[in-house]
């Protein structure tokens, strides 16, 4: 009986975090879009090369307009050089749709 106990409470624990980690992928409002396009955009924008981002919804999908760049101006480091734009498409579960280089 005790083990059985073990068993299920093991088994809704995981089915718990399952369900929190669904819940924080999806995207409900801009700052969760912004959110998943950061963790795709992760590799890219740093604080050597910041983003910024703007989300909006567009029907049943999110689009999130990134602004990267490239590097700091070397004259003036709060002017960074432009590195052109990227608009990325989520559904409203947090899955990439399109992603759209711009120049």
């Amino acid at each position: 009986m005790n083990r059985q106990y073990h068993i299920l409470a093991a088994a809704i624990a995981m089915t718990a975090s399952l369900c929190l980690a669904a819940e924080s992928s999806a995207i409900t409002n801009t700052a969760s879009a912004i959110l998943a396009a950061k963790r795709y955009t992760k590799a890219s924008c740093n604080t050597v090369t910041p983003c910024t981002y703007k989300a909006q919804r567009e029907g049943k999908q999110w689009r999130v307009r990134v602004t990267l760049t490239k590097r700091h101006s070397p004259r003036d480091a709060a002017r960074p050089y432009a590195g052109g734009e990227l608009f990325l498409y989520f559904d409203t579960s947090g899955n990439l749709i399109r992603k759209i280089n711009a120049e």
